[in-house]
C-alpha cells in the first residue's frame, strides 16, 4: 500500500506544476483579446464613459487585469504553488 501511495504522490508532484502553468497560459491568452477590446473602446471614445457606461468599463478593466495577473502568477509560479499545496496536504497526515 505504501508503494502505490508514494508512486501516486510522485506522479501528482510532476503533473501539478504543468497543470497550473497550462491554466495560467490559458488565462493570459484569453485576457489579451479582452484587453485589446478594452483599449480599442477607450481609444474610440474621447473619454471614459462616452457611449458606454463608465462603471462597466471600470469593471471590465479590473476583471481583465485580474485575470492577466492571476494567469501570469500561475504560469510563472506553478512549481511554487504546487509545492505549497503539497505542504498544506501533508499537514493533515
Amino acid at each position: 500500500m505504501g508503494v502505490d501511495s508514494e508512486q501516486s504522490s510522485v506522479q501528482t508532484a510532476s503533473i501539478e506544476p504543468a497543470l497550473f502553468a497550462m491554466v495560467g497560459v490559458y488565462l493570459v491568452a484569453s485576457s489579451i483579446p479582452e484587453f485589446a477590446w478594452l483599449v480599442a473602446v477607450m481609444m474610440s471614445s474621447q473619454s471614459w464613459g462616452a457611449g458606454i457606461d463608465q462603471t462597466q468599463q471600470i469593471a471590465t478593466a479590473a476583471s481583465t487585469f485580474s485575470k492577466l495577473v492571476i494567469g501570469v502568477a500561475l504560469a510563472l509560479g506553478a512549481t511554487g504553488l504546487a509545492n505549497l499545496l503539497r505542504k498544506i496536504r501533508s499537514i493533515g497526515t
